[in-house]
C-alpha cells in the first residue's frame, strides 16, 4: 500500500512541475508557426515573370525558427497549409493583399524538401509554383472570403491532401538549406 502510495505521489508531482513549465516553441513547434502572424517582415510575392521571391532567402527570426526544425518542420508546415491567419508578406503590386500563413508554409516547404514526385529536376522556370508539379501548389490568392472570413478554396485542401501522402509514402526527403 504504501508502495502505490509513494508511485501515485511521484507521478503527481512529475505532471504538476511539467504543467508549471513555460511553453516554449522548442517543446511547441507549432508555436513557430504563429510567430509568422507576427513577424514584422516577411516578402512581396509578384505574378510576374520573374517571381522568385522566397521567406527562406535570408529569413527574419521567425522563418530561421521553423528552418532549425529541420525535417521536423515538414509535417507541421504541412499541418498548416490551410491556415488563413494572414501575415506581413504580401501577393501583388499596387492594390497588395496581405498572404495568409498556409502560403507562406507552401513557400519554405517547397524550399526545404526534395522529392522527384513534387518538385522538377533542373528547373529554369521562373515565376509562382513554375518548378513544382501539378497538384502540389497553389497561389496566394487561392484563398476567397466569405462573410469577412478568409477562406481556402478548395483547391488548397488538394494540395494539402497530396502532400500528406507524399510524406507518409516516404516520398519526402528534407533538403539542408545553403
Amino acid at each position: 500500500m504504501k508502495f502505490i502510495a509513494v508511485l501515485v505521489l511521484l507521478i503527481v508531482t512529475t505532471f504538476s512541475a511539467q504543467a508549471g513549465s513555460p511553453k516554449t516553441s522548442s517543446t511547441f513547434p507549432s508555436r513557430r508557426i504563429d510567430t509568422l502572424v507576427s513577424a514584422p517582415h516577411l516578402v512581396v510575392y509578384s505574378d510576374d515573370g520573374a517571381a522568385d521571391a522566397t521567406v527562406v532567402n535570408n529569413p527574419v527570426a521567425e522563418v530561421r525558427s521553423i528552418l532549425q526544425l529541420g525535417a521536423k518542420a515538414i509535417p507541421l508546415l504541412i499541418a498548416h497549409l490551410g491556415d488563413t491567419r494572414l501575415t506581413a508578406a504580401t501577393f501583388g503590386r499596387g492594390q497588395a493583399q496581405r498572404v495568409p500563413v498556409g502560403y507562406v508554409c507552401l513557400d519554405i516547404l517547397s524550399n526545404i524538401i526534395w522529392s522527384k514526385r513534387i518538385l522538377v529536376a533542373d528547373c529554369s522556370d521562373d515565376g509562382l509554383g513554375a518548378c513544382v508539379r501539378d497538384g502540389y501548389y497553389f497561389r496566394p490568392d487561392a484563398y476567397l472570403r466569405k462573410s469577412g472570413k478568409l477562406v481556402p478554396q478548395s483547391q488548397v485542401f488538394r494540395v494539402q491532401a497530396k502532400w500528406k501522402r507524399a510524406y507518409r509514402n516516404g516520398y519526402i526527403k528534407y533538403k539542408h538549406l545553403e
